[in-house]
């Protein structure tokens, strides 16, 4: 059971020296290479803000077309919704249309009194 328990604290104690050695590796090629990360990082910001510029200038002009394109879409989607919810009532209304069309048909109709 101690041989276990002394195998299991030198594997940990290997793993913390090879996580201590990859730090200090990273953080050495970190610094490295610093100046040259700040040296594109500085080559790339004029591209940065012409990306962002062309962004906002595209995006301002297409925003009204797709404000348009959405609202004939919603539009479009209201008329679906309101056939598809009516066009199973439709036998119902042609049914009352036929009753309303043979009771109209057998009615009396009133004859206007002159006075």
């Amino acid at each position: 059971m101690f041989a276990l328990l002394a195998l299991v604290l030198m594997a940990l104690a290997v793993a913390a020296v090879v996580s201590v050695t990859a730090f200090v590796f990273r953080m050495a090629f970190w610094l490295v290479f610093l100046p040259f990360r700040l040296l594109f990082g500085l080559l790339i910001v004029p591209f940065w803000i012409a990306r962002t510029l062309l962004k906002v200038v595209f995006g301002a002009l297409l925003l009204p077309v797709f404000l348009v394109v959405g609202g004939l879409l919603a539009v479009a989607a209201l008329i679906a919704t309101i056939v598809a919810v009516l066009s199973p009532l439709l036998p119902l209304l042609i049914v009352g249309f036929l009753i309303w069309v043979v009771v109209r048909s057998f009615s009396r109709r009133s004859t206007a009194i002159a006075a």
